[in-house]
């Protein structure tokens, strides 16, 4: 227990801190581009709560506890910090990783789960990238006929293929999980369809703050090539929240104004990273309640 404590209270310490200089870094940038009205900053911080509980639900779905979704749920919440701090995402998932181990749920069971997540970001990103070949941007003929191998990427999530997979995988490493461990179908497209709402919110959420800046692609497009690009940047690990790989393919693909997609990415990562602070600040605040609940303590009026 005490060991856990630690784990939790120096990732919560370093991920505030490393938040908050993204966050101020995100801030002066913020200055020197040309960023929406403040109606729309609202209607994205909607989306972005959105966005972090449905991520949130995602991952308590793949595992079946509902003893531990408390646990499940504050490892998620805290890990978001982690993609800040030098190392970006393998920081984030080896953290879920730690964080999220119980009794009920072994770290074998835990480590397959993180394929599994990546695997459903990546089928709604794929069909992101079929999408592309129907939505208005600037990609070219030939490529958008490429795009529409996308939409064959939810075969990635056949269990059966996964269990083939992670048993090659096992010939190859010991440490292995053995493919028994893998979730069952029904929690990977239950934890898929959540992954699917969480990508799309955080689209739309860029897609309003992009679309009063003088772009030419409606809304539905800036929807997809947000999705497309949010992939590509999860898919790069060591760079801390996929930083620079997100904004290329966003000015690569929207019609209009380059420094007006860059302003909005920026409000965007701001709101994002504000909503992540909050949330787990509020976690936190409600597991000291449960605690004192458990206790039998008198609650604060």
């Amino acid at each position: 227990m005490l060991t856990r404590r630690l784990l939790v209270g120096s990732f919560l310490v370093g991920g505030l801190l490393a938040a908050g200089l993204a966050l101020w870094a995100a801030l002066g940038q913020a200055d020197e581009e040309v960023l929406p009205p403040p109606g729309r900053w609202v209607l994205a911080a909607l989306c972005a709560a959105v966005w972090l509980y449905t991520a949130t639900r995602a991952w308590v779905a793949l595992f079946e506890a509902p003893a531990q979704r408390r646990t499940l749920t504050g490892a998620m919440l805290l890990s978001q910090l982690g993609k800040y701090v030098p190392g970006g995402g393998l920081v984030q998932v080896t953290g879920m990783v730690a964080m999220s181990r119980s009794d009920q749920v072994s770290t074998s069971r835990l480590a397959l789960g993180l394929p599994v997540i990546a695997l459903s970001v990546v089928a709604t990103g794929g069909v992101a990238v079929g999408a592309l070949s129907l939505a208005d941007t600037a990609l070219p003929g030939w490529a958008r006929v490429l795009c529409l191998v996308g939409f064959a990427s939810p075969l990635v999530l056949w269990r059966p293929l996964m269990a083939a997979a992670v048993s090659i995988a096992g010939r190859v490493f010991r440490r292995v999980p053995p493919p028994d461990d893998l979730p069952s179908q029904r929690a990977i497209l239950v934890s898929a369809a959540w992954n699917a709402v969480s990508l799309t919110a955080t689209a739309l959420g860029y897609a309003v703050l992009v679309q009063p800046l003088g772009t030419d692609t409606d809304l539905v497009s800036l929807v997809v090539v947000f999705m497309v690009a949010w992939t590509a940047g999860f898919v790069v690990l060591p760079l801390p929240s996929g930083v620079g790989v997100r904004e290329a393919v966003l000015v690569g693909l929207i019609s209009g104004a380059a420094v007006s997609s860059v302003g909005a990415s920026v409000a965007h990562r701001v709101i994002n990273i504000v909503v992540e602070v909050t949330a787990v600040l509020f976690y936190m605040a409600l597991g000291r309640l449960w605690a004192r609940r458990a206790a039998g303590a008198p609650e604060l009026s």
